[in-house]
């Protein structure tokens, strides 16, 4: 798997600016100019946007190896997307006419710019959909479907409310709905996927 840090050219290293940020911060608000692209060197952060109402939703979470602010290098509106650093993070932050420059001499950055950008862009169109028109029950599902069967999952149900734009309360509900069904386990703040096929069937049906 291509990892642009890797290939980064000698000449642009100079122009990287190493950032490191605390577990819970913006590192980007929606409706802002955005002047680079944000490699992740460790750490992981949180993909949200806002609908019309104010509510923001959860789309997608990013690890080491994405990146985030590369939407901007192919247009010049403000961002639409918020960047929350869900654990302490550490970034390489290169200006947008660095990156173009590279662009140039790469062709597989360009085509892992892109496939981050689609990658988005899925969630966007698709997941929006769901979660504005779900339930905490369907977004907990939607969240789960990242993870394998039978993995042990580390969680905090604070964090994961916050995650999924929800109430304690509801998400307790949510869990306990998902262990009745007998898609997971929840023990010892650990939650484990048991049978994906009633995940998967139970998202169909929320969908119809």
């Amino acid at each position: 798997m291509y990892q642009p840090l890797d290939h980064i050219p000698e000449l642009l290293t100079k122009r990287t600016k190493k950032l490191t940020i605390p577990k819970n911060q913006t590192i980007l608000a929606a409706e802002t100019f955005n002047e680079g692209v944000y490699f992740i060197v460790s750490g992981k952060v949180a993909v949200r946007t806002y609908l019309e109402n104010g509510d923001h939703i959860f789309l997608k979470e990013l690890n080491q190896g994405n990146c985030f602010g590369e939407m901007e290098l192919f247009s010049e509106r403000r961002g639409t997307y918020e960047i929350t650093a869900l654990s302490d993070v550490s970034l390489l932050n290169l200006p947008k006419e660095s990156v173009k420059e590279w662009m140039q001499a790469d062709f597989k950055l360009t085509e892992y710019l892109f496939e981050e950008l689609n990658d988005k862009l899925i969630y966007s169109s698709n997941y929006i959909v769901q979660q504005n028109q779900g339930t905490t029950y369907e977004h907990l599902l939607h969240y789960l479907m990242r993870f394998p069967e039978n993995q042990e999952i580390q969680l905090k149900k604070s964090e994961l409310a916050v995650t999924l734009n929800t109430s304690l309360r509801n998400l307790n509900r949510a869990f306990l709905k998902g262990q009745e069904a007998g898609i997971f386990t929840w023990e010892n703040k650990q939650l484990t996927i048991i049978d994906r096929e009633k995940l998967l069937f139970h998202l169909e049906e929320a969908s119809r």
